[in-house]
C-alpha cells in the first residue's frame, strides 16, 4: 500500500482540525503541518489572559497536543512556505531561522494560511510599543507594558479590541478606547452598542466614538496618538481593526481567489483539484445569504478544517454553508451575536426588521431574574429569523442552542419561540445536529 502524503501550510486550528481529521480517517496518512510560530501551536482566544498576567507559558494554552504526538504527524516550526508547484506535487519551504531551503511532495495540500492583523498606514505606526496584535509575543510584550499607571490606546472595538482594552485595564493601565464608528458595530444593534459602551466607561475605559488615529508621535517608541485633533499621551498602542485574509501563496500559485479570500467550494476543495483550503484565509458561503462573506472565526475554522482533512484522504465531506455564531465575555457582559444584524441584513438585499423578544421561559426562574437579559431577533418579511443578539450577566449558553438551531434549520420567529419552550428538546436536537 502506498503512503498517502499531505501537507498542511498553517499551524492555526483550521490546519490542526485538517490534519486530525484525516488521521482520524486515514490513520496511515503522513501529515507535515507548516508553523511560521516559534511555539507549539496555541489558543489565540486566550491571549488576552496573557495580558492579565493568569498565562506566562505557551504551554498552558496549547492545543491539539495528542495529534502532535502522533507518530504519523511531524510539526516543523520557524517554517515558511514560499511556493507551491501544482504540477509537480511539490510545496517550496524555508526554514526561518537557519535560511535553508527544500521541498516537499505532496498526495494532498491543505491550505491554512490564517489571516493577519492589519496596521493602517499612520505616520508613526512603525515605532516601538506599536502593534497589531496577533501573537504570543505581542501578549508577552503588551504585558511587560501595563502596569498601574501606564497608558495605553487600542484602536478598533470589535471583540479582539475590547478583550485587549478590558485585559490592560484589569492590569491596572489607563486605556482609551479609539472606536471609528460604534462598539461591535457588525455583531449588534445600535442600543446594544450604547449599553456596551456605558459597561465600558463604568469599567475605567476612556471611549472616543467617531474617531481614528491620525497621527502616531514619538521619538524611538510611541509618547502619544492624535485623535480628532487632540493628543492622546500612551506608551503603547495597539490596532485590533480585525483580519485580513492571507491568500499571497495561493494566488502565486494561480488558485482562485475570492472576493474575500481564497475560494473553495462545499468540499473545501479550491479551483486546484488536490489542494484544500480552511479557516481565515478563505471566504465562506453562509447559510443565510447564500453570499460568499467571510467569518474569520475559531469554530468555523474548525469545522472548514475537519471537511478539508476528510476530503484530502478520499473521503465525501460537504458542508451547506455556515453560520457566524459568536458568544464572547466583555466587561462582565456576555454578548451573543448569531447570523446577521439589521444593517448587515440590509446590506445583502434582505428587507428585515428587528424584534425585541420576551425572555424565554427557560429564563424565567428566581437565578436567572437576578441576571437579567435583552434579546433581539432580525427577521425577514416572511419572519423567518436571519440573526439573534442578546446581552446578558450570566448562563448565556443557554441563548445560543436554541437560536443557532433554528436560523441552520430556516425556521420563522414563532417556530423559535415554540423552540425556546423546550429547551432540552432544543439542546438534544443541537447536540445531534451535523454542520457539514
Amino acid at each position: 500500500m502506498v503512503e498517502r502524503k499531505i501537507v498542511v501550510i498553517g499551524g492555526g486550528v483550521g490546519g490542526l482540525a485538517s490534519a486530525a481529521k484525516a488521521i482520524e480517517t486515514d490513520p496511515d496518512t503522513k501529515i507535515t503541518i507548516l508553523s511560521e510560530e516559534k511555539y507549539p501551536p496555541y489558543r489565540r482566544p486566550s491571549l488576552p489572559h496573557v495580558i492579565k498576567g493568569n498565562i506566562s507559558s505557551c504551554d498552558q494554552i496549547a492545543i491539539y497536543r495528542r495529534l502532535l504526538r502522533s507518530k504519523m504527524v511531524r510539526l516543523l516550526r520557524e517554517t515558511r512556505a514560499y511556493g507551491i508547484a501544482s504540477n509537480e506535487g511539490k510545496v517550496k519551504i524555508k526554514n526561518l531561522k537557519t535560511g535553508a531551503k527544500k521541498t516537499l511532495r505532496y498526495d494532498s495540500l491543505i491550505i491554512a494560511t490564517g489571516g493577519s492583523a492589519p496596521r493602517p498606514q499612520v505616520s508613526g505606526a512603525k515605532l516601538k510599543n506599536v502593534y497589531a496584535f496577533r501573537t504570543f509575543d505581542d501578549a508577552v510584550n503588551l504585558s511587560k507594558i501595563a502596569k498601574v499607571g501606564g497608558k495605553a490606546v487600542v484602536v478598533g472595538a470589535g471583540f479582539i479590541g475590547l478583550s485587549i482594552a478590558e485585559a490592560l485595564a484589569k492590569r491596572g493601565a489607563d486605556v482609551t478606547l479609539v472606536v471609528r464608528s460604534r462598539i461591535l458595530r457588525r455583531s449588534v444593534e445600535p442600543d446594544f452598542s450604547s449599553d456596551l459602551k456605558k459597561r465600558i466607561e463604568d469599567c475605567g475605559v476612556h471611549v472616543i466614538t467617531g474617531g481614528v488615529v491620525e497621527r502616531i508621535g514619538g521619538s524611538r517608541k510611541v509618547e502619544y496618538v492624535k485623535v480628532v485633533g487632540k493628543k492622546i499621551k500612551t506608551s503603547a498602542v495597539v490596532f485590533a481593526l480585525g483580519v485580513r485574509p492571507s491568500t499571497e501563496l495561493a494566488d502565486k500559485a494561480g488558485i482562485k481567489i475570492g472576493e474575500h479570500g481564497i475560494h473553495v467550494d462545499n468540499h473545501m476543495r479550491t479551483s486546484d483539484h488536490k489542494v484544500y483550503a480552511a479557516g481565515d484565509c478563505t471566504e465562506t458561503l453562509d447559510l443565510i445569504t447564500r453570499k460568499y462573506l467571510y467569518f474569520p472565526i475559531g469554530s468555523i475554522a474548525a469545522i472548514q478544517g475537519a471537511i478539508a482533512g476528510e476530503n484530502a484522504v478520499g473521503g465525501d465531506a460537504k458542508s451547506k454553508g455556515f453560520i457566524r455564531a459568536q458568544n464572547e465575555r466583555v466587561f462582565g457582559i456576555d454578548v451573543v451575536s448569531i447570523g446577521h444584524t439589521l444593517d448587515e441584513a440590509k446590506k445583502y438585499g434582505i428587507s428585515a426588521s428587528l424584534v425585541d423578544l420576551d425572555p424565554p421561559i427557560i429564563k424565567r426562574s428566581l437565578w436567572m431574574r437576578k441576571y437579567p437579559v435583552k434579546i433581539k431577533a432580525v427577521v425577514d418579511k416572511g419572519e423567518r429569523l436571519i440573526g439573534i443578539q442578546a446581552l446578558c450577566r450570566k448562563f448565556s449558553i443557554q441563548y445560543m442552542f436554541a437560536p443557532l438551531w433554528a436560523l441552520r434549520e430556516g425556521r420563522t420567529l414563532d417556530e423559535l419561540r415554540e423552540t425556546w419552550r423546550l429547551p432540552h428538546a432544543a439542546i438534544t436536537d443541537f447536540v445531534k445536529m451535523r454542520f457539514y
